[in-house]
C-alpha cells in the first residue's frame, strides 16, 4: 500500500514538474489523464496522505514501542487523517495498550517481527516443502523459545505423558493433504496389487466360489 500511494502521488505531481516538454505533458495525459479529473485526483492526494500517515504510525510503534511518547505521537499524525471513523479504533487499541504497559511497568512491543522469527525457526526445523502444512510438528514451538534443560525436560515428561499428547493431536490437528494423498494412493496400489493376484489366479483355475470370496477385499 505505502508504495502504491507513493506512486500515485508521483502521477498527480508529475505535470508540475517545470523540466517537462510540451510533447511529454501530452503522452503523460494520454496515459494518465483520468487521474486529473478533480474527484479522482483529490481521493488519490487523500488516499497517499493516509496511508503514508499510517505508515508512519507503524514505524513510530515498531521502533519505540508503546509508552507516553509514542503513543502521543502517533495519535499526532493520526489526527491529520480526515476519517474518524477509521482512526477512532486504531487510537482506542493504542490506549488499551497504554493502559496496560502502565500497569507492567515496561513499554510493550507492537512488531510481528518476533512471531515471524518464531515460525522461521519452526520452518528450519521442520523443513517444508510444497505439500506440507501446520501439523503435529507446531508443539516444537514452545521448545524453540526455551532454554533446554535435563530438569525442565525431566520436568515436562513428569507432567504430560505421551498419550495425552496424541489425544490433543487428534482432537486440534486435521490430517494433512500428503498424509491424506498417501491413504489413497496406498490404497490404490493396495487394489492394483488385489488385481493382479485375481488375475493369476483366474488363469489358475480359480472357482466361482472362491472368486466371491476374493472379491469381498475391495
Amino acid at each position: 500500500m505505502p508504495n502504491l500511494a507513493k506512486w500515485f502521488g508521483k502521477i498527480v505531481d508529475i505535470l508540475d514538474q517545470p523540466l517537462l516538454t510540451g510533447a511529454e505533458k501530452k503522452k503523460i495525459k494520454k496515459h494518465f489523464g483520468w487521474i486529473w479529473k478533480l474527484e479522482w485526483e483529490q481521493y488519490i492526494r487523500k488516499f497517499a496522505h493516509d496511508v503514508t500517515t499510517i505508515k508512519d504510525v507503524q514505524k513510530i510503534l515498531k521502533n519505540t514501542g508503546i509508552n507516553e511518547f509514542s503513543y502521543k505521537r502517533a495519535c499526532s499524525k493520526l489526527s491529520s487523517i480526515d476519517n474518524s471513523e477509521f482512526t477512532e479504533p486504531i487510537i482506542k487499541a493504542l490506549s488499551a495498550e497504554l493502559e496496560y504497559t502502565k500497569q507492567i511497568g515496561f513499554p510493550m512491543l507492537l512488531t510481528s517481527d518476533i512471531i515471524e522469527s518464531l515460525f522461521g525457526k519452526h520452518k528450519a526445523i521442520t523443513k517444508p516443502h510444497r505439500l506440507s502444512e501446520i501439523n503435529k510438528s507446531v508443539l516444537s514451538m514452545p521448545v524453540i523459545c526455551e532454554d533446554l534443560t535435563p530438569s525442565l525436560i525431566d520436568k515436562a515428561f513428569s507432567k504430560v505423558t505421551g498419550k495425552e499428547v496424541d489425544r490433543w493431536v487428534k482432537r486440534n490437528i486435521p490430517m494433512t493433504i500428503l498424509s491424506r494423498k498417501k491413504i489413497v494412493m496406498g490404497s490404490e496400489t493396495d487394489k492394483s496389487i488385489k488385481v493382479s493376484k485375481l488375475v493369476e489366479k483366474l488363469k489358475n483355475g480359480l472357482t466361482v466360489p472362491d472368486l466371491g470370496k476374493f472379491a469381498e477385499g475391495f
